[in-house]
Parts: C-alpha cells; structure tokens; sequence
C-alpha cells in the first residue's frame, strides 16, 4: 500500500512566518513514523516457516538443537517457534535484512515535496510511504497503525488528522494550525497475497516437475528436495491473484537459509 501525509498550512510571506510552516510536522511526522516500525513475528503459516521445516527435515548441516526446536515448534510449542524466529531475524545471521523485509510489514519514504519558491511559505507539503503488507496482516491494519503512530504528533501540534475515509479523528477546534490528510497515495491498495497450499494439485505439478528437470540435467545424482518460499514485491501477484487465487513462481536458486542448512546454489532452468 502507498501511502500519502499530507499537511496543509496557511501560506504567507516567509519574511513573517509562523513556529511551523507545512514541512516542519510533515518531518516530524516521518519521524514518528520511522521510530516506530511494525513488529516482526515468524508465523507457522508462513511459506518461510514451512522452507525452515523443510531445511529442518532434510539437511545434515542444521545444529541438532535448532532441529529439536524447529521439530517443536511445528508440533505447537510457542517457546520454540519463538526461538526459531530469533534465530532467523538475529542480525548477525544471514539474509536476515531479506528475510525481515518478508516477515514483516515494509515501509519506506520515497518521495518528498513542498514548498513553490524560497520567500514563499509552503502551504503543501506531501510525502509518499510505500508499504508492503505482511501475509499475517491487512491493508485496514496497517491504516489503524499509522494513525496511531501520528496522532500524538498531530495533537502535540495542533494539526486536525483526516484519515484514510476522510473523516477526522481530532476533536472540533476552532484553533486548528493546520490539517493532516492520510490517503490511499494511487487508490490500488492491495491485499497479502492468498497463502497457496503444498497439498494442492498446482504445488505438487510444480515442485514435481523441478524434480523432473534436475533428474533430466543429472542422472544418477541423488534427487532433490523443493521448499516452498516466498518473494516479498507482491507486485507480480497483482495480475494474478484475482483471476486464479493460485500463484506459484519456481526461484532456481537456494540461497534464503544459507547457514541453517541450504546451500548457496544456482541452478540452469534448463529443462523446465
């Protein structure tokens, strides 16, 4: 989801200007917003946790006790998934940026504007926010969270707060030095794609036929094991979600849990 703030000021002369023109909360606001990133959580849901299974179930090179607790925690055990999930995101561990831009929801401020000439006071200034939503959560949850990361700023300011359904969520003032608009920055929010299943026919069409190509390219080598995993963008999924709910992408590279088990390998598609 991209996210617009909006703030609006009155204009005037800067030879005269107030405390705060429009660009000053504006950086206040993104401020606010970068100190408070959204939690990050491992879920058994999630495509990652089940390629951890995987790693757990086949590979010779994950420790026994890392093993032990990714075993546990598939059979439901919350101490054990936790520690499963600190493993992973611990920030001396590999992929851990990647695999934290995956698990949880993104954020990042691309483009600033405000302000027409340098004596003029800017009475709009704007920043986009491009957010990509965690599988575990929603477009309506994440418009609550900025909202609630923003209020206190806009209430220590002054600033009315209009959110997302343009209604606003400050109390009627008269006094108001500004105003706060969130928006939907282009309208096309879009949903976590639909989790696929590893028990329908399409998964098992494709990680067979993976199977297949590298039996074609290596006979007499030892078989391989797909994964399931995930890519981050969701953008590609966006012309396919709706029409056939089911969108699996073959990645012929293993490199996501390099040091729990997979090797760092790329592999020629041909045959596929």
């Amino acid at each position: 989801m991209i996210v617009r703030i909006k703030v609006n000021t009155p204009g005037g002369h800067s030879s005269t200007p107030p405390m705060h023109t429009s660009i000053g909360p504006l950086a206040l606001l993104l401020t606010q917003l970068e100190a408070n990133p959204r939690p990050i959580h491992l879920t058994r849901q999630s495509p990652i946790f089940k390629s951890i299974e995987c790693a757990a179930a086949h590979s010779p090179d994950i420790s026994d006790r890392l093993r032990r607790e990714v075993i546990q925690a598939s059979q439901g055990d919350e101490t054990a998934l936790k520690k499963v999930e600190q493993y992973i995101l611990n920030e001396d561990a590999p992929n851990t940026k990647w695999l934290r831009s995956i698990l949880g929801t993104t954020q990042a401020i691309d483009v600033i504007h405000g302000g027409v000439k340098s004596n003029a006071l800017p009475e709009e200034a704007f920043a986009i926010v491009n957010h990509r939503i965690a599988i575990d959560s929603s477009i309506q949850a994440l418009k609550n969270s900025v909202i609630d990361i923003l209020s206190p700023v806009a209430s220590k300011h002054n600033l009315e707060l209009v959110r997302f359904d343009n209604i606003s969520v400050s109390a009627t003032s008269s006094s108001f030095t500004g105003k706060i608009t969130l928006s939907d920055a282009w309208g096309n929010a879009l949903e976590p794609a639909p989790i696929s299943s590893l028990d329908s026919p399409a998964y098992k069409l494709l990680s067979g036929t993976i199977r297949a190509a590298w039996e074609d390219a290596h006979p007499g080598d030892e078989s391989i094991i797909v994964a399931p995993s995930m890519m981050g963008g969701n953008t590609g999924s966006l012309l396919h979600t709706a029409p056939i709910m089911l969108y699996l992408k073959s990645c012929h590279t293993s490199q996501m849990l390099a040091g729990i088990g997979h090797s760092q390998t790329t592999y020629s598609v041909t045959g596929i």
